[in-house]
């Protein structure tokens, strides 16, 4: 682990979001297309009420995420999550869906045209984890996007 990644724990852990954003984001001038790095900072984002933004790189995670079930998840529920916050329940239920076929490890076939899974709905803009289906309750049929705590130690 990096000096600033052990930084971002660190800071994401005792509740210090901002500082744990700056690390990321330090980290990621370094490493820009890192998934790990981005799904991170999209929770923190997330946590810091910056939905649209935490929407944004979990979306980029997804697409330097290749075969990283673990980012793909995480990255799926940060964007239900997300989209929820921002009042968009059909877009938080796609999202939900995508991010549940990750969860007993399986693998999403890649879409045809360069592998690289699609955003879960139209007009869309491991590591520290993003909420997960531990803390999901049922709605209208489908899954409920997840409260945003993480687990401590999933950083």
């Amino acid at each position: 682990m990096s000096g600033l990644s052990r930084q971002a724990r660190e800071a994401y852990e005792a509740g210090n979001y901002h500082s744990a954003a700056e690390s990321l984001e330090s980290a990621l001038e370094q490493e820009p297309d890192h998934p790990v790095l981005l799904q991170k900072l999209a929770a923190v984002r997330y946590q810091l009420g910056d939905f649209q933004r935490s929407e944004n790189l979990a979306q980029r995670a997804i697409s330097r995420g290749g075969n990283n079930n673990d980012v793909l998840r995480e990255s799926w529920w940060l964007i239900a999550a997300s989209r929820m916050q921002v009042g968009d329940t059909q877009g938080a239920q796609q999202a939900a869906q995508t991010a549940s076929r990750y969860e007993s490890g399986g693998q999403m076939p890649s879409p045809p045209g360069g592998g690289q899974q699609q955003p879960a709905g139209p007009g869309q803009g491991g590591g520290m984890g993003a909420p997960g289906p531990a803390q999901q309750a049922p709605f209208g049929g489908q899954q409920q996007p997840p409260s945003p705590q993480m687990a401590p130690g999933s950083f």
